[in-house]
C-alpha cells in the first residue's frame, strides 16, 4: 500500500467507542484513548459524557453519553448523535466488536455520506468465522485494523484482503520499569515478597479450580508468595466464580496469600508492585486477542506467563516469558516458580518484555502507523 505524503489539521476524524470514560478498564477505548493523546496530523474526535471528562487528550471531546456502561440507552443516544452529525466527519474509525443492526445502520450512513471508515476489530469470534454472510455485513470498513496476526491470518484466509495488524498501542513512558516496588508493595498491604499479578476475568479461565491449582502449585514451593486478581465481575457468572474461588482458597488455607481487587482505579499501580504477570486463560473467543495488561506490564520490565491459546500464542516470539500448554495448571505452577527461583532467567525475560514493548507496542510508533492509514484514506 502507498501512502500520502499531504496533511491536514483540519480534517475531522471521528472515534466511534464505548463511552471515554474512567474507569480505564476495557481494551478498545483505552486505545482509542492513547491514540488521541498522540495524533497531531488531524483532528480526533472522543465520545465521552457523564462528569468524568477531566482526562487529557488532544482530541475535541463530545459528550454523548451519561456514564461508562454501554448499555441500550448509552447505543441510542450514540445512534442519534451519529444521524445528526455523521456528515460532519471526514473519515470514521470504529473501534469495538459490531452487533448485527450496528453494522446496519453504519453501513447505511456510510454509504449515504459516502464516508471512508476505517474498523479496528478486537477479536474475530468463532460464530463469525463460520458464517461468511453475517461477516460480509459486519465488516463493512474499507481497511480493517486487527490487534494480532491470529486474527488478520484468519480474515485473510476468509477471502479479505483489505486487512492489517497493528499491535495495540501502549504508553511506556507510563509503563516503564520502577525502583520503588516496595513502597507500591506496603502501600497495598503486600509485603516484600513476590507478587503474581492476574488482571483478566474470571470467564477466562474455564473452571474456578484452574485459578486455585496454580496458587496453590505455587505457594507449596514459594510460601510467601502473593497472588493478586484484579479481574472485573462483569455478571453475576463472574461474581459466582470468584465466590467459588474464594472458597476453596478458604478450605486449603490459601486465602492470605490472595489480594482481591475488581476495577483498580490505578492499575499501572499494581503493574509496577507486581513481579510476574499471569494470563492463564483457557478460552479467548469473544475476548481481545492481546489483552493490554500483558503488554504495559511487559513495559515495565515485568515477565509475563500465559497459556499458548489462540493469539496469545504471539507473545511467544517476543521471548517475554513463558508460554504453557492450554489446561496444564501444573505447568504453569513450575514456571511461577521457575521465574521467582532463577533471578537470571527473570532478568533475561524481564529485559526482553522492556525491548518488545518499546519496538513493538509503544504509542509513538504505533501512532505513526495510524497516521499513514488516515493520510491514505482521507486522501487517495
Amino acid at each position: 500500500m502507498v501512502y500520502m505524503d499531504n496533511s491536514s489539521q483540519s480534517t475531522k476524524i471521528l472515534y466511534i467507542t464505548r463511552p471515554i470514560i474512567p474507569p480505564w478498564d476495557e481494551a478498545s477505548k483505552n486505545i482509542a484513548l492513547v491514540l488521541s493523546k498522540n495524533i497531531q496530523s488531524n483532528n480526533i474526535y472522543l465520545l465521552t459524557g457523564g462528569n468524568k471528562t477531566f482526562f487529557q487528550t488532544r482530541a475535541t471531546k463530545k459528550s454523548i453519553y451519561t456514564n461508562s456502561q454501554f448499555n441500550y440507552y448509552q447505543k441510542f443516544r450514540l445512534l442519534r448523535y451519529l444521524f445528526s452529525h455523521y456528515k460532519e466527519f471526514d473519515l470514521i474509525h470504529s473501534f469495538f466488536l459490531p452487533l448485527e443492526k450496528t453494522s446496519v445502520v453504519l453501513q447505511y450512513l456510510k454509504k449515504r455520506h459516502s464516508k471512508k471508515n476505517v474498523q479496528s476489530l478486537p477479536c474475530l469470534p468463532d460464530t463469525f468465522r463460520d458464517n461468511k454472510k453475517l461477516l460480509n455485513l459486519l465488516l463493512y470498513g474499507d481497511l480493517i485494523i486487527t490487534y494480532s496476526d491470529f486474527t488478520k491470518n484468519m480474515l485473510h484466509s476468509l477471502g479479505y484482503d483489505n486487512v492489517s495488524r497493528i499491535y495495540p498501542p501502549v504508553d511506556t513512558d507510563t509503563f516503564s520499569p520502577q525502583t520503588n516496588t516496595a513502597v507500591l508493595k506496603e502501600k497495598y498491604n503486600i509485603g516484600s515478597v513476590p507478587v503474581i499479578l492476574f488482571p483478566g476475568e474470571y470467564s477466562l479461565l474455564g473452571r474456578a479450580n484452574n485459578l486455585v491449582s496454580i496458587v496453590s502449585g505455587v505457594v507449596k514451593r514459594t510460601p510467601k508468595t502473593k497472588f493478586v486478581f484484579a479481574c472485573r465481575k462483569r455478571n453475576r457468572d463472574d461474581t459466582m466464580i470468584e465466590k467459588k474461588i474464594k472458597v476453596e482458597l478458604e478450605k486449603q488455607g490459601l486465602i492470605d496469600n490472595v489480594v482481591f481487587f475488581e476495577t483498580h482505579p490505578d492499575i499501572h499501580e499494581l503493574v509496577y508492585a507486581c513481579d510476574i504477570c499471569i494470563y492463564p486463560a483457557n478460552r479467548m473467543d469473544r475476548k481481545f486477542d492481546l489483552p493490554l495488561t500483558l503488554i504495559e506490564s511487559m513495559s515495565c520490565a515485568k515477565p509475563i506467563i500465559f497459556h499458548m491459546v489462540r493469539a496469545l500464542r504471539e507473545f511467544a516470539k517476543f521471548k517475554a516469558g513463558i508460554g504453557v500448554d492450554m489446561g496444564d495448571t501444573c505447568g504453569f505452577s513450575d514456571a511461577i516458580v521457575r521465574l521467582i527461583e532463577d533471578k537470571n532467567e527473570y532478568d533475561y525475560f524481564a529485559e526482553n518484555a522492556r525491548r518488545a514493548a518499546l519496538e513493538h507496542f509503544d504509542s509513538k510508533v504505533i501512532t505513526r502507523q495510524y497516521e499513514k492509514i488516515y493520510k491514505h484514506y482521507l486522501y487517495a
